[in-house]
Formats: structure tokens, C-alpha cells, sequence
């Protein structure tokens, strides 16, 4: 359907009625409708089929069938398209309403109400509220088409409690494609069962307390987990997870790492052979000095073997005797802690240790080498160049035949990384999760209320509620686009649709784009254009604009001005592309970092002004793929300056 062209279908036995309706319906002069008629129900269905309408409107009496039935053999028919029905009846019955809204109408009239204005605004409304509904299932595909193509594991779940508000359980709410294919089962055998149907007996109270404290506290986690069988040490499988609060319920992402673990006990098993095999032959020396020699030549291939393997493993390694001093450290060891050989023997290897840390790891790793238990921890290491490196340590003991200690073997992996990426993954599902909450929230209210009937005699806040559906449904949609086009971008699968454009019209467009919003915030917009052919883009060019335009009008006060101009630069082969406000300014620090990922200059921005921090990724991206740059100059508290380039051609 275009704005001024709509298929009506007329469901109605009286010839009268049906040009009564075409002729309310033509006194708008703004319209041009396309209208059939059928006078049984059967009929009507045969030109649903074959015309697909926009909207129907249906007698309540039909020779064959009463609207009722009507609406239930249409619905199968539906196939999602949403196709808007408005029953009329002979006089207004509450009761009738009632029943026709539950069986999926749209709208109720009563025909002796009926007035020209009260039908063409319900027909309105109604095909309205349809293409809403249509969007709105459109964005939860995509959306949810994006989390299917994650290759971690995902699922969604709610918590169930008790009549006194104690989680009890929880249920499976949503789950990827890479959780149906790690459990081997399709997503509606997985959805509505119990977390404990998916945890063995003897780890899910240890589980489900961890969740509970994600629930209760808001704090998110993340950790290993070991599930071991009984009758097979090797069978035992390793996942790394993390769980983060989602309204009454939390999601989480897993990865199996068993072969990440299989590797590291076999290097472990490997470097404790070695070590029996040295003891071994030393032993023999210290009986027979005579083979001295012999033996010495003997020990020199294992030694080296266990020096090749460990020094060219891609983990730390390390080894200390029995009262815990470091005697041996690997490369990889030495690259990850920022200590030398010579710096980590003794105890040299705690003077590194961020201060915050020394107090509660040394504790632990005393105890730890007491008990000849194993020791886990996260460590902060600083360097000499003052950079923080955080550390996974392990260790194990080591155990002569007679069951004595006589060291320890550890590997150690550098998490920094990983916990930026972990800590960004959580705040960008919050972020998402926030700005889905929101608009779904305030639609779901607002169709509800459309849906119940209430204000079929109140058409102003219909049209409001209306309104309020379709502002979050356009929200929705740019996120997801947001989420598609990152994704697209970085997979390099973006093609520029590249002609020739005028720059000053990219600008108008950008400005009128945002006209209303700089209204409603108090803003003036002031634009420079210039009338120069580039051969860019048209499209991504106005999107990058209105992004930083967007940006600058979130974060300037109101009364205040938003500036966009363009220049040629170097040597007139250049456009260069300006945006200024005057609002609060960005910190040096953060002035390369805004255009990273899911990142704002300030943590509570997200939730003060909205979005989802992939504006200026995508801008920078899409300025990139143009060849051209992209910068911002800032200081606190005097605004900020958006500058990028595209060449001519």
C-alpha cells in the first residue's frame, strides 16, 4: 500500500450499505481507494486470497456465516500480514465487540453511529496499527536472526518464584542455534524447561545459587566450569561462562574450552614425566659414579626435549620448589607477568604484583602450597611501562613416589584482553536489552490498550497510542539496522552504491532529517552548504551526517546551536565535512575511544540519552570504506568539532 493508494474489501450482504461505505470512503479527497465488494462470507474469503486487501470491513450478518466465523477462517489465512478488520453491526453491542476484538477485528462500528469522518479515521487507524504489527515482527527476525549467528552458545531465562517472591527455578526463555546444536535438540523442545533439566544432579545447586546471585544483586559473572564422569577423568568437559541480569531472569554465553584443558593437562602430565625421568637418572648417577658420563649424556636429550616443549608453548610456565620460590619461568611466562628470568627466581616474581592484589593472592598462594592443593587465581601484574596485565594462574603440586612435595608447576594466561571483551559483551547486552525493553514495553502498552476496545469512543488517544507504537517501532528498526550494518561492515560485505551527488542536498537531507528532533530539544540547526559534485555514496553519506548531527543535538543544551558546514581542502580534491556544538565536551582520553564499539564517552549515557555506542563505529567505518577519515577536536565544557573527508571522486 502507498500513502495515497488502499484495497478495501467490502464484506457485506446489503447492496445499500456497500455504497454507502464507498462513498464515505471517496469524500477523501487525499485517497484513492480500490474497492471490492462480496455479499457472503465465502466470497469475501475467495477475494481475500486472490487480492490480498488492505484492510476488510465485515458485516456482523452474512447470508452463509456470522462475522464471527468469519474472522476464524480468515485468521489461518493470515500468514502474518496482519490484515486489519473493522466489524459492523446494525446497533452498537458491547458484547459483540467483546467477542469480535478477542477473535481478532480491529476495530468495532456500529452502522447507525457510522458517520463519513468515523470511518475513514478507523480505517486508518487500523491499517496503521497492521503495518506497525508487520514492522515490529520484522525487526524481532532480524534481530534474533543476528543472536542465531553467534558461534557461542546463548540462552535466555526467566525466574520462577514462590508466593513469598523466592526464585525456585528457571525456565528456558530462548536459546541460539549454536545451543540447539550443542544440545542436540530444536528450540521448542528446549523452551520452558527447567535449568535443572540441563545441569547434572551433582553441580546444579552450586549453579543455581551462582544465578540466583546474579538475579538478586545485578552483578554479572563469569568462571569455569568442570562437569567430570566418575568412570572417565579424560571424558570430563570444560565450558567458560558468563551470566548477566536480563530484567527478572539472566542470559548467558558459554564456549567449551575442553580442549583448551585437555591440552593443558597433557603439557602438564608431560613436564611431570620429565621431571620423574631426571629424578631417575640422577638417582642412578649418585649409585654409580662410574656412569657419570653416560648418564649425563643420556639426561642431555630430556632436558632439552622438556626445554623445547616449554619454552615454545604458547601458555606461561613455571615451577618453584617446596617452599614456594620460583626456579624456573618460560618466555611466555616472562612476556605475560613483564619480568626476566633472573627478576622472577625467589620471590622476585611477587614484586610485581599490583599492590591491590599482593595482600589477597600471597595469603592463598601460601596456604594453597601448605595444603599441596591447587592454586587458581586472577592476578594483576604491572609492567615497567606501567601497563596492568591480568593474569589466570594455576598450579599443582608435585609429588615425589613417597608422597613428599617437592614443588610446584604452574601455567599462567594473560585475561586482559578477554575481560575488556567480557565486560564490553555485558554492557552491550545491557545496552540492547535496555533499548528493546523500552520501546516494546511502551508499545506493548500502547496496542494492548488499541486492542481492548477501550477507546473505540475516544479516537484522539487512539491516535495518540498510535503514534507512540510507531515512534518505538522506527526505534526499534534503526537498532537492529545499526546491529545489521556493523555486522555487515565488518565482515566487509558493505558495497557502496557510488554516483555522483550534490553536497549541498546531502546536507539538506541530513538536517531535514533531524529538523523535528532539534525542535522538541530547543536547538537551532545551522547549515553551510556547498554546491560541489562528489561521487560518493549518497545514502551512507547522509547517515554518517545525521549520526554525528544526532550526537551533537543529545548532548548540547537547550537554546544552544548545532553548526554544519563543508569545505574543499587539499588542493580542491577533498571534501571536508564539519559538525560543531557547544555542548559539554569530550575528555582527551576518551577522544580516540568514542569510536570504538558499543562505547560512549560517559558510562551512564546510554542510559541518560539512549543508544546502543554504534553510531560513530559505523560512521568511522563507512567514512573508511569512502577512503576517507574520520576526527574530533574537544575540550570539557566549551563543545566538540566532528570533522571527515571524502575525495570528489
Amino acid at each position: 500500500m502507498t500513502d495515497d493508494y488502499r484495497k478495501i474489501l467490502i464484506v457485506d450482504d446489503s447492496l445499500i450499505d456497500h455504497e454507502i461505505y464507498r462513498r464515505y470512503l471517496q469524500q477523501d479527497g487525499g485517497q484513492t481507494d480500490q474497492i471490492w465488494q462480496a455479499e457472503s462470507g465465502a466470497t469475501g474469503l475467495f477475494l481475500y486470497q486472490q487480492e490480498s486487501p488492505d484492510v476488510i470491513l465485515l458485516d456482523f450478518s452474512l447470508p452463509d456465516m456470522t462475522g464471527l466465523e468469519f474472522l476464524q477462517q480468515l485468521q489461518p489465512q493470515q500468514d502474518h500480514q496482519f490484515t486489519p478488520v473493522i466489524l459492523l453491526t446494525e446497533r452498537g453491542d458491547e458484547e459483540i465487540a467483546v467477542a469480535a476484538l478477542k477473535s481478532g477485528a480491529s476495530d468495532y462500528l456500529a452502522k447507525n453511529k457510522t458517520t463519513p469522518e468515523k470511518l475513514r479515521r478507523a480505517v486508518d487507524q487500523v491499517i496503521e496499527k497492521a503495518e506497525l504489527k508487520r514492522q515490529l515482527e520484522r525487526s524481532q527476525r532480524r534481530f534474533y536472526t543476528s543472536i542465531d549467528n553467534m558461534l557461542e552458545c546463548c540462552a535466555i531465562y526467566q525466574s520462577v518464584r514462590d508466593a513469598q517472591g523466592q526464585i525456585v527455578d528457571f525456565v528456558v526463555d530462548y536459546v541460539n542455534a549454536a545451543t540447539c546444536a550443542a544440545n542436540q535438540m530444536e528450540a521448542s523442545e528446549q523452551v520452558g524447561k527447567s535449568l535443572s533439566d540441563f545441569i547434572a544432579e551433582d553441580y546444579y545447586a552450586n549453579i543455581f545459587a551462582g544465578c540466583c546471585s546474579v538475579v538478586e544483586t545485578g552483578r554479572p559473572q563469569r568462571r569455569e566450569l568442570v562437569f567430570r564422569n566418575p568412570s572417565c577423568d579424560s571424558a570430563a568437559q570444560a565450558f567458560e561462562v558468563s551470566v548477566a541480569k536480563l530484567e527478572d531472569g539472566f542470559v548467558v554465553c558459554w564456549l567449551d574450552i575442553s580442549e583448551k584443558k585437555r591440552l593443558e593437562l597433557a603439557l602438564q602430565k608431560a613436564n611431570e614425566d620429565l621431571e620423574q625421568r631426571f629424578r631417575d637418572h640422577t638417582a642412578d648417577l649418585l649409585k654409580a659414579n662410574p656412569q657419570f658420563q653416560q648418564n649425563f649424556r643420556e639426561r642431555q636429550p630430556i632436558e632439552a626435549e622438556f626445554r623445547v616443549l616449554s619454552e615454545a608453548a604458547p601458555v606461561g610456565i613455571f615451577r618453584t620448589d617446596a617452599q614456594g620460590g620460583c626456579i624456573y619461568v618460560n618466555p611466555r611466562a616472562q612476556a605475560i607477568c613483564g619480568y626476566t628470568f633472573e627478576e622472577a627466581l625467589g620471590d622476585g616474581w611477587q614484586q610485581l604484583i599490583h599492590p591491590d592484589d599482593y595482600q589477597q593472592v600471597l595469603p592463598h598462594w601460601i596456604d594453597s602450597a601448605k595444603a599441596q592443593t591447587e592454586f587458581l587465581e586472577e592476578i594483576r601484574f604491572v609492567h615497567r611501562d606501567h601497563t596492568v596485565h591480568l593474569v589466570r594462574a594455576t598450579t599443582a603440586p608435585i609429588l615425589s613416589d613417597t608422597g613428599e612435595l617437592i614443588g610446584h608447576v604452574g601455567t599462567i594466561e594473560d585475561v586482559t584482553e578477554r575481560n575488556v571483551i567480557e565486560r564490553m559483551k555485558r554492557e552491550f547486552l545491557s545496552i540492547v536489552s535496555h533499548e528493546l525493553k523500552t520501546p516494546l514495553t511502551s508499545m506493548r502498552g500502547a496496542l494492548a490498550l488499541l486492542s481492548s476496545g477501550r477507546l473505540l469512543d475516544d479516537p484522539e488517544t487512539a491516535q495518540e497510542m498510535l503514534e507512540i507504537a510507531k515512534v518505538d517501532t522506527e526505534r526499534l528498526v534503526r537498532l537492529v539496522d545499526d546491529l545489521l550494518d556493523l555486522e555487515r561492515l565488518e565482515a566487509h560485505q558493505l558495497i557502496l552504491t557510488k554516483q555522483w551527488c550534490d553536497t549541498a542536498s546531502l546536507m539538506r537531507r541530513s538536517i531535514e532529517s533531524l529538523q523535528l528532533l532539534a525542535e522538541e530539544s530547543q536547538l537551532t540547526l545551522v547549515c553551510h552548504p556547498l554546491n560541489v559534485e562528489i561521487f560518493v555514496d549518497g545514502d551512507r553519506i547522509v547517515q554518517t551526517l545525521i549520526n554525528l548531527l544526532g550526537n551533537a543535538i543529545k548532548f548540547s543544551s537547550a537554546g544552544s546551536e548545532v553548526y554544519l558546514k563543508a569545505e574543499l581542502v587539499n588542493g580542491d580534491q577533498w571534501v571536508r565535512f564539519q559538525v560543531r556544538d557547544w555542548g559539554r565536551g569530550i575528555p582527551q582520553d576518551k577522544l580516540d575511544l568514542i569510536f570504538e564499539r558499543f562505547q560512549q564517552a560517559n558510562a551512564t549515557d546510554a542510559r541518560q540519552h539512549g543508544g546502543t555506542g554504534l553510531g560513530l563505529a559505523i560512521s568511522r567505518d563507512l567514512v573508511q570504506l569512502h577512503g576517507g577519515q574520520i576526527w574530533v577536536e574537544s575540550a570539557l565544557g566549551e563543545g566538540s568539532t566532528f570533522y571527515f573527508t571524502v575525495p570528489i571522486r
